[in-house]
């Protein structure tokens, strides 16, 4: 099995302390801290699974069941819907206004993102 499934049941079913990371997670901690790493990379994984471990707490079972829930149904990739988000007041992407989906990225490290209704292209520190 991977280290996801691995990580969900170690944490849901014995409480261990141990991340459940996936696309849904790396998406919504992207977001709460302005992660800008290409989620795609394997490499980028251990970077979120030591973001999770830092901020689990207690209680790994409800911890990475709510980062489960939240990715599912309110931090989508898509239209999230951040006016009932439960993390909105701590989440930097809705405070600086960059909640975006990445609709793409080459080797030269551009990308193009969707801010709100706008189209934001960048390449390394350019933005246009």
């Amino acid at each position: 099995i991977g280290s996801y499934t691995l990580g969900a049941i170690m944490s849901i079913a014995f409480n261990y302390p141990m991340p459940a990371v996936d696309g849904n997670v790396m998406r919504i901690l992207s977001r709460q801290f302005l992660i800008e790493e290409d989620i795609s990379k394997p490499k980028s994984k251990k970077t979120f699974e030591n973001k999770v471990m830092t901020l689990m707490g207690n209680n790994p079972s409800e911890f990475n069941q709510a980062l489960m829930e939240l990715g599912a149904l309110i931090c989508t990739p898509k239209n999230p819907k951040c006016m009932v988000c439960p993390i909105q007041e701590i989440c930097m992407g809705y405070k600086e206004n960059r909640i975006y989906e990445k609709i793409y990225w080459d080797h030269y490290h551009c990308y193009l993102f969707r801010c709100s209704s706008n189209f934001v292209a960048t390449c390394g520190d350019d933005v246009g």
